[in-house]
């Protein structure tokens, strides 16, 4: 399902103007309430995203789009921290949890009401999260799901 979009979207990208797949992807990455709340951050995202290399870019989105590592999942053993948000429609939350289910010990969250940018849009809550986990792996506690 996700790989059918992001194939989809390189499509898409390969088809047109770069700038019609960024902008389309602003409301993938973020709310409306963070865009109509940050208008500075939502420029300085379409300036940097301007400059990318369409070239470079559609070979990122091209690994994206054509590598699958879910059947070699359950091979990671060491700590690992899974999160993601709520709405984030490229690395959903039906995702995440079966990589969870998949990996031995990780941690998951879920993070309400958030989409794919959850650094931009929330960083003190993804701060906090990832404090929390490695403050948990160095003393040697095991994972759990914390949706």
């Amino acid at each position: 399902e996700e790989r059918h979009a992001v194939r989809g979207r390189l499509a898409a990208l390969m088809a047109s103007d770069a700038s019609v797949h960024h902008a389309a992807s602003l409301s993938r990455w973020l709310t409306e309430d963070f865009q109509d709340s940050n208008p500075e951050v939502i420029a300085e995202l379409r300036r940097r995203d301007a400059e990318n290399d369409r070239d470079c870019y559609a070979a990122a989105y091209r690994v994206l789009a054509e590598t699958d590592f879910g059947g070699i999942l359950d091979r990671i053993t060491c700590p690992t921290l899974i999160v993601t948000g709520e709405d984030d429609q490229g690395s959903s939350p039906r995702m995440a949890r079966l990589m969870h289910e998949q990996m031995q010990g990780s941690q998951l969250a879920i993070l309400p009401g958030l989409r794919h940018s959850i650094l931009i849009e929330a960083p003190a809550r993804v701060a906090t999260l990832m404090g929390d986990f490695l403050m948990d792996a160095d003393r040697g506690k095991g994972g759990g799901a914390d949706e």
